[in-house]
């Protein structure tokens, strides 16, 4: 395995976990459906980044 491929999966991962925590403490006093929601809504986004950081590096 390529060593900035494991770079980028930490990055990715580091990244995800700081953003997934930043929607919860946003969203600490409001419902769990607007929680989910907006976590979905940055699971996109993130898949959305990644899919154009590789196809513009091919």
């Amino acid at each position: 395995m390529d060593r900035t491929t494991i770079l980028w999966a930490l990055v990715a991962f580091f990244g995800a976990s700081v953003g997934f925590r930043a929607v919860q403490q946003a969203t600490s006093g409001s419902p769990v459906l607007v929680t989910v929601g907006l976590e979905i809504v940055l699971l996109a986004v993130i898949v959305v980044a990644i899919v154009a950081i590789v196809r513009r590096q091919s």
